[in-house]
């Protein structure tokens, strides 16, 4: 009947039905069925489609939560940005994963989409957290364009320098760097061992007087003094933002020209010590040391566009880990999948783009030949048609080890060795 009170005035049969489990679907209450694809990604336009009833035919002042990767999923974001919903029906609501969540929110704050129960919210009130968890693998830095913003992009990576595409991103250091070795061995390395992965071109290069994180058309690599006491281990920030418009497809871009990487010089404010591995991969972390270079590669990560996750053994958890550790607890890119998924997902991205004049870069072109062997000890040989390179004793278990190799054409031999 139309309302509750009134009396059926014709008789309705209906055949028995049987129904074996527990019924605790609560009807005209608002329910979470469903929700796909998981795992998913944040921050790469990926939709979330939840399933259910009871959402309400328009969203009004309804919203869906996020656990925040900033805070490892200790917060929930409670506010989307409106751009993040696609459509909203009682059944059905479509929503954009994002990397990126300044609504309501404090200036220079914002917040990520991680994994962990999602939320529900009615326009009348009622609320469901779902059963399951969903799953964030990696997600990629955004910004938004436009005014009032009307989308959020992600940042791709350029080749910076418009008259040289084999530069890629080149990094001065100032001398609280290159005048302390061991650490410019512990940077050298984790660029190295992401290249490894993405095939990025990043470099060290020379000195500079600059030791201030702003635009200043100088990526740089520093130990930052000005935020001791402030509870930071590293900061990366991209600059020089070119929004333009992809030679190609026409399609509107954000590229980053400009990188700045910043790390405490001490950590004392938090009654620990820097952990300076010279072996980069083989030392165990005591209890009163952080990994610098677990915060080397994090920051590294970010550099490439990626932000936080919420998987703590992941190595773009929002949070360095804590001491004692044993090698094969340390985090670091070799044993990140997602992260390496993630950046790899960038840079191949970054290389179809067509920036062109617009944008005053080129298009970043990956180390070639990728490398497909990476790890602690790693070596790889190289075949072709033109070279075969021969390694031996391999995997490496001596103090040296020995190459051969033979060529099928002129041509310059560089062996690098790390």
């Amino acid at each position: 009947t139309l309302n509750p009170g009134d009396q059926s005035n014709k008789d309705k049969k209906y055949d028995v039905t049987y129904y074996e489990n527990e019924m605790n679907l609560k009807l005209c209450e608002l329910n979470i069925s469903n929700f796909y694809p998981n795992p998913i990604t944040a921050g790469t336009g990926s939709v979330l489609t939840i399933e259910g009833i009871g959402f309400g035919n328009t969203r009004g002042t309804g919203r869906v939560w996020f656990a925040d990767a900033d805070t490892g999923g200790f917060a929930f974001i409670k506010y989307l940005d409106y751009i993040d919903y696609v459509s909203w029906k009682d059944n059905e609501i479509k929503v954009i994963v994002p990397s990126h969540v300044d609504t309501l929110y404090a200036p220079d704050k914002s917040a990520t989409a991680g994994s962990g129960q999602i939320r529900v919210e009615a326009n009348n009130g009622q609320f469901k957290y779902s059963n399951d968890a969903l799953y964030v693998t990696y997600s990629i830095l955004n910004v938004k364009i436009g005014t009032p913003p009307k989308q959020k992009l992600r940042i791709d990576l350029v080749d910076p320098n418009p008259t040289d595409q084999d530069s890629g991103y080149v990094f001065l250091v100032d001398t609280s760097i290159s005048n302390h070795p061991p650490i410019q061995m512990l940077v050298e390395q984790a660029m190295h061992d992401w290249a490894c992965i993405t095939g990025i071109r990043m470099k060290m290069g020379g000195n500079t007087t600059k030791n201030k994180s702003q635009p200043d058309g100088v990526s740089l690599i520093f130990m930052d003094t000005s935020q001791h006491g402030k509870g930071f281990l590293g900061q990366t920030a991209h600059w020089s933002f070119g929004i333009c418009l992809d030679q190609v497809t026409g399609d509107s871009v954000v590229v980053a020209k400009e990188i700045d990487i910043a790390f405490a010089v001490d950590i004392a404010d938090k009654g620990k010590l820097w952990k300076i591995d010279t072996t980069f991969y083989f030392q165990d972390i005591k209890a009163n040391e952080k990994d610098l270079y677990e915060v080397v590669q994090h920051e590294l990560g970010h550099a490439h566009s990626l932000d936080h996750v919420e998987d703590y053994d992941e190595l773009m958890y929002f949070a360095a880990k804590n001491g004692p550790l044993s090698p094969p607890q340390r985090r670091m890119i070799f044993y990140s999948p997602p992260a390496q998924d993630g950046a790899k997902d960038v840079m191949n991205r970054s290389e179809m783009l067509s920036p062109g004049s617009a944008c005053n870069s080129l298009t970043m072109l990956p180390l070639f030949p990728a490398f497909s062997v990476c790890g602690p000890t790693a070596v790889q040989e190289l075949i072709s048609k033109w070279n075969t390179i021969l390694i031996y004793p391999n995997p490496v278990s001596q103090e040296y080890i020995s190459l051969e190799y033979s060529l099928y054409r002129s041509a310059n031999v560089l062996f690098g060795i790390y």
